[in-house]
């Protein structure tokens, strides 16, 4: 993995990369400025480019219109940001933007670039019968590296989650011809737990309930529509990093930790699964155990 780092303070850049490497392995390369990133652009592929807003020679967010222009996802640093500024940069496109604050925007940051890495391998399934809803919530979540399917009724996001394997976060819309948003989820939590599959609801309809009734049917969490920017994409990675921690915990729970295999604890939970089956009828399972 490769990252650029434009950015004319060189402590700055220099306190970033050591925290970069200390978490990735990953090359980094620094740029002090517009015309050294556009030359570092020519003879490399960037993973992802980190730049300030404001260059000497680029004052008006040029470096973010280069790295974008050259299809790389970019993370903005600035120190200070207008209302304005922060949409225009929402709408092109941006990862996300960071606050030159403190040495927790820069953990921030290097969490950002860990999310990224993680997203790349995630499959999101978006249901929604709004062709309209469906392409921002696409475009949101391809700007974050997902891995993004879609479909516009709840029949065929059940069988697109027959067929395919490996989606790890559904979202759909409440109100939906056919079957809505909560019979939908039910069906899918007859299958799927909360830890193998992740459910975020949406809904355009000011009904106060909706949140309690969502999350209570089987979602992990809730939104309404229509959504906004940041707080989707933040509740999005927020839902997949409690799935990431629930398989971390199970992995400490079953795995040794030397080898890597399934330990004691696992066998005896998968033959308490198995007892009682045909193949098991009428064997002690103190006796097998032993």
């Amino acid at each position: 993995m490769r990252i650029l780092i434009i950015e004319d303070s060189n402590v700055l850049a220099r306190v970033l990369q050591f925290m970069l490497k200390k978490q990735h392995d990953c090359i980094i390369d620094i740029a002090p400025d517009l015309a050294t990133a556009k030359t570092l652009f020519e003879i490399n592929d960037y993973f992802v480019a980190i730049t300030d807003l404001r260059l000497p020679d680029a004052e008006n967010g040029e470096s973010v219109e280069l790295v974008l222009g050259n299809g790389i996802p970019c993370i903005v640093l600035t120190g200070s940001l207008d209302h304005k500024q922060r949409q225009r940069l929402l709408q092109m496109g941006i990862v996300d933007y960071v606050y030159k604050e403190n040495k927790f925007s820069y953990e921030y940051v290097v969490k950002l670039v860990s999310t990224l890495q993680r997203n790349i391998d995630t499959k999101v399934l978006v249901v929604d019968d709004s062709i309209v809803s469906r392409k921002i919530l696409k475009n949101l979540l391809k700007q974050q590296l997902f891995d993004v399917v879609d479909v516009d009724s709840g029949e065929k996001a059940l069988t697109l989650l027959q067929d395919l394997s490996g989606i790890r976060l559904l979202i759909t819309d409440y109100n939906m011809p056919g079957m809505d948003g909560f019979e939908l989820i039910l069906r899918v939590r007859e299958k799927f737990s909360r830890e193998e599959l992740a459910i975020i609801g949406l809904s355009n309809e000011g009904n106060e309930s909706l949140t309690a009734r969502f999350i209570k049917n089987g979602a992990n969490d809730f939104l309404q529509k229509p959504v906004v920017h940041e707080e989707f994409l933040c509740r999005v990675n927020n839902t997949l990093d409690s799935l990431d921690m629930i398989k971390k915990l199970w992995e400490l729970a079953n795995l040794d930790y030397l080898t890597g295999i399934f330990n004691r604890r696992y066998f005896l939970s998968k033959l308490k699964e198995l007892w009682g089956t045909e193949s098991y009828q009428g064997v002690d399972m103190i006796s097998f155990v032993k």
